[in-house]
């Protein structure tokens, strides 16, 4: 939602952690809630496609209540993380809904077109952005306030269950344009906020990859999250995980998925 693409969604310190035996039961209370989600895809083996194109139409379609609900194809070789977008001119784009603050609005922040899309293999989750923005200035910030920086969030519910607090199962993550104010080696990180943990842990090169460009009318960025750093994410065929997507711009003016 709005509050989240603006980097403010938090959980109540005094939130239990998910323990594993609450798993079933967080399941089945969300078993008739809206499920807006992104599901994973096989590849396709066809000898004409084995650069991991995606197909033009969704594969799935969902029979039960959603939000907004996208299929994420497999690529069958490694995204060259460089930021430029070429190779994904075939995966769907993901629709952006713009979310304009006050002052936004008094400094006529006009929303922009924005492309947001998603592809997967055996290693993690990958994301390619193509920015529009007003102006071509790039903001650095630190961890502290990373949303106001010029930046991408994804949120991975692994399980789906859409619960109003966060646990050890539902992730979110940033990625910088250009790295931190303070050191260009840190790249984005992990907002952990579960239980008594509550961290802006920042991430360097070797821990997410993060390749950017800028454009004359903003900047492209290609963002790996490997497997690894999910607590406990199932990535095969089928498999449908919840996700929220957002754009910060370095101003007050942001962009999202879901909700």
């Amino acid at each position: 939602d709005a509050s989240a693409a603006q980097g403010k969604a938090i959980t109540p310190m005094t939130a239990p952690a998910t323990a594993p035996s609450d798993i079933a039961a967080l399941v089945a209370a969300a078993k008739d809630r809206p499920q807006p989600a992104i599901i994973v895809v096989p590849r396709d083996n066809s000898a004409d496609n084995l650069a991991g194109a995606a197909e033009k139409k969704a594969p799935y379609k969902p029979d039960f209540a959603n939000i907004r609900f996208a299929a994420i194809p497999y690529r069958i070789k490694p995204v060259v993380l460089d930021g430029d977008l070429s190779e994904w001119a075939d995966v769907p784009a993901l629709p952006m809904t713009a979310a304009a603050s006050a002052v936004a609005a008094k400094d006529n922040l006009a929303p922009l077109p924005q492309v947001v899309k998603a592809q997967w293999d055996n290693t993690g989750l990958y994301m390619a952005y193509e920015v529009k923005k007003s102006s071509a200035a790039i903001t650095k910030v630190k961890a502290a306030n990373f949303w106001q920086g010029d930046c991408v969030e994804v949120w991975v519910d692994l399980l789906n269950t859409k619960e109003r607090q966060r646990s050890e199962l539902t992730q979110q993550f940033w990625a910088w344009v250009d790295g931190a104010a303070d050191d260009h080696q840190k790249v984005g990180g992990e907002a952990i906020s579960y239980g008594r943990h509550s961290e802006y842990a920042v991430l360097e090169k070797d821990q997410i990859q993060v390749a950017s460009k800028k454009t004359p009318t903003g900047w492209t960025m290609e963002f790996h999250i490997p497997r690894e750093r999910f607590h406990n994410i199932d990535l095969r065929p089928g498999r449908i995980l919840g996700m929220n997507f957002s754009i910060c711009t370095g101003s007050p003016l942001y962009y999202y998925w879901a909700g």
